[in-house]
């Protein structure tokens, strides 16, 4: 047994999402205020659907901040295409992050 006191948010987890399967497919259905996007991620925003979704319907997000993330959906989505074709990104770091 533990009090809710002792809970302590996990870093690494920042940028966990809610999904579920449609048609065979994982969709995005929440994300984490936390939430960030980068090359360590990228191939994801690739391979699962609703991203514009999730990040609008989160009002912990603040406008300015979902604007922006909204906006850079489309470069993440690209430079995921291209890693999962095998293109070479050139130099970039995994700790990379918006």
């Amino acid at each position: 047994m533990m009090t809710f006191d002792r809970i302590r948010p996990i870093a690494g987890s920042r940028n966990a999402v809610c999904a579920r399967m449609e048609n065979g497919s994982p969709v995005v259905l929440t994300v984490q205020p936390t939430f960030r996007l980068g090359p360590a991620n990228a191939e994801a925003i690739t391979a699962v659907a609703g991203w514009p979704e999730a990040i609008s319907r989160n009002k912990e997000i603040s406008s300015g901040r979902r604007e922006f993330l909204l906006g850079r959906l489309p470069y993440g989505a690209d430079l995921g295409r291209r890693s999962r074709d095998g293109t070479n990104l050139g130099p970039h770091s995994a700790q990379d992050w918006e």
